[in-house]
This record gives structure tokens, sequence and C-alpha cells, in this order.
């Protein structure tokens, strides 16, 4: 369990006052003032420890954390580039396997620089290409269509007005 900034403060301040790491350790068990806690005595001891090691300071060593070497603006720029389609050229991006396989950074951190970017790092996965048609389909409604054309009713034009004449049709009762 990890301890506050307070809990170490009064730890340093128990310690000034000549107590042992053992009985810092009862005494918080038994304050009920400050509230029981569930401290483990190898927490305490390593606590006093390292305030001792400080000289008394609470304050974390700096350079203390996680190295941060990958995180260069090149390797930054690099891998937002890579993980990016190029404008008018989609599906042109590496995945974020190649891009860490590539340039020697962890998956981990190729997946942090992506969310910082605001890029969602996904499966690139395979998918059948849609061929172009040769011709363009003629629809029913085409078809219809053309046809309705041809069919249409035939007439002639007689003083001003519009004499139509039905046009032939052939059906079964007429051809046989």
């Amino acid at each position: 369990m990890t301890l506050s900034k307070e809990d170490l403060i009064e730890i340093r301040t128990l310690l000034s006052m000549n107590c042992k790491p053992q009985k810092i350790y009862e005494f918080r068990i038994e304050n009920e003032f400050r509230g029981a806690r569930d401290w483990k005595r190898t927490t305490i001891f390593d606590a006093c420890k390292k305030i001792q090691a400080q000289q008394g300071s609470v304050e974390r060593k700096q350079g203390s954390g996680r190295r941060r070497t990958v995180r260069t603006e090149e390797n930054i720029d690099r891998v937002a580039r890579l993980l990016q389609s190029l404008p008018r050229i989609p599906g042109t991006h590496l995945s974020a396997r190649k891009v860490a396989r590539g340039k020697g950074i962890s998956r981990s951190s190729v997946r942090r620089i992506a969310k910082e970017h605001g890029l969602k790092v996904i499966k690139k996965t395979k998918v059948h290409r849609i061929p172009k048609p040769k011709r363009p389909r003629e629809t029913n409604e085409a078809r219809r269509g053309s046809h309705q054309g041809s069919l249409g009713r035939v007439g002639y034009r007689d003083d001003q007005k519009m004499v139509a004449r039905a046009s032939p049709k052939i059906g079964r009762s007429s051809q046989a």
C-alpha cells in the first residue's frame, strides 16, 4: 500500500521523537483519533528506511519514475505519420505492431502516442476487392422504359387535333 504525503510526514515526526518503527506500527494501529489503518508492518519499516536515507525528506526522489526515452519528438512524429493513411490513398497506414517492430518501440508506447494524437489503433483486416462493372447494369425500369417508347400510340394530325390509331397487337388468339 502506498502512503500519502501526510502519512509520511507523521512517520517522520514520530521518528524525530526517537520512536522505533515497531512502536510507530503499534501507534498507528491503536490510534483511534486518526482512524485504524490497514498498514502492513513492512510498509512502515520501508517508509522509515526511506525517510532516514533521504535525511528526513518525504519528497519523491527526482528521476525515480519510468524512463521516457522513447518519447522523443522524432519518434512521436514518425509514429503518428505511419499510423495515418496518406490523404488521397486510403489503406496505406501501418498497423501498430508493424510500426513498433519497424521502429524498435514497444507496442504500448505506440498505443500511448496514438491516444495522445487522437488516433485509433485498430487491427488491419484484408477485404475482398469489389470489381467495377464493365458495362452499367440494366434495371427493370430501364427495360420497361425502352420497350414502352417503341410500343407507343401511333397517330396522325388532322385539323388541329390528334387522331389516335391503335397500334397493332399481336396476341395468342390472332396467331392461331
